[in-house]
């Protein structure tokens, strides 16, 4: 029977909703602060949920240790402090956060794979 483990990874970002045809002030009353040309900032939270057999003698789903590893190195580095509206990432971000391009990635030295849990791949925190 699979367990279940989610973890959670906070990160600020930057980005800018902007539809070039319109001009600056159409795109101000549409999409507020976040149409600043600047940019503007949110606080994310990504929770990501592991499923696996536990392993019987270490009573685990997979090595925490490479988990944190995996989350600092795909999702930390990737958006903390960057601005997602220029990013590589920049396809993956929708009006509700950012939502990885694959739902999964497996580990490696690990049979357990992460996916983000669905509607909480990464969304803005409080204000």
């Amino acid at each position: 029977m699979p367990s279940y483990l989610t973890r959670r990874v906070s990160f600020a970002a930057a980005h800018r909703y902007r539809i070039a045809d319109w001009s600056e002030e159409r795109n101000a009353a549409v999409f507020g602060a976040c149409a600043r040309p600047n940019y503007h900032g949110h606080s994310y939270v990504c929770d990501v949920t592991v499923t696996g057999e536990i392993d019987p003698v270490t009573g685990f789903i997979v090595d925490l240790g490479l988990l944190d590893e995996v989350l600092e190195r795909e999702v930390r580095t990737r958006f903390d402090h960057a601005n997602i509206s220029t990013s590589p990432f920049s396809a993956s971000c929708t009006i509700t956060g950012i939502r990885p391009r694959s739902s999964k990635r497996s580990a490696s030295r690990s049979t357990a794979a992460f996916t983000a849990a669905p509607g909480s791949a990464a969304r803005p925190g409080a204000p």
